[in-house]
């Protein structure tokens, strides 16, 4: 819709590779170095808002990389995967929920989303990729769905359920952090221009 900036996916065009007799679909990847998603060049600055229709089954790698005035997006719960860098570069995205039915969120995802400020992920979710929210400055709050029992959100860090992971801090607002002596895996953190002034790093990590 030119007038409001409105995408709707309904299973046509890019939306490749059908499934079950048509019934859910899968959106095809592109590549950041040549992304030719059919929105990428010359409608890429009029999407404000992202609509995907039920039955649609991925969201592609990088499909919507560098979408800068995109602010909200729609996924239904037929989505079971959110691909690489996803959402890459989309500066204006505020708030994203994730919901039941996504099983697996890739690497980058939400990379550089500057006005970013809150994220849910669903009870469904049992994969998140390495450095989800890196430059995701904005971040206030990470909520996990009563019933995931593979993820946990601890004074706004992100974990996997046995604290061995540390996937994102970006919502964590203490000038001082100390990593659990549990974690033996840390993810890629950007604490410039965050709260996080000193990291206190346990032995043998």
């Amino acid at each position: 819709n030119e007038r409001n900036g409105r995408l709707i996916i309904k299973g046509k065009g890019p939306l490749e590779d059908y499934l079950e007799g048509g019934k859910t679909c899968q959106m095809k990847d592109y590549d950041i170095l040549n992304p030719e998603s059919p929105w990428r060049h010359e409608f890429k600055n009029r999407i404000r808002s992202v609509v995907f229709c039920y039955g649609v089954s991925s969201i592609g790698k990088f499909a919507f990389y560098d979408c800068r005035k995109m602010t909200s997006v729609i996924i239904p719960n037929s989505v079971t995967i959110i691909d690489h860098g996803a959402f890459f570069n989309c500066f204006a995205l505020r708030s994203v929920a994730i919901p039941d039915g996504v099983e697996s969120i890739g690497d980058h995802i939400f990379w550089n989303c500057l006005k970013l400020n809150g994220i849910f992920i669903s009870k469904t979710v049992t994969s998140i990729g390495s450095d989800p929210f890196t430059m995701c400055r904005k971040i206030k709050s990470i909520e996990i769905a009563e019933g995931n029992q593979h993820f946990v959100v601890l004074d706004g860090v992100l974990y996997d359920k046995g604290i061995t992971r540390i996937i994102s801090i970006n919502a964590c607002t203490k000038k001082e952090f100390r990593i659990p002596k549990t974690v033996t895996s840390v993810g890629g953190f950007d604490i410039s221009d965050h709260y996080i002034k000193t990291i206190f790093v346990p032995r043998g990590l």
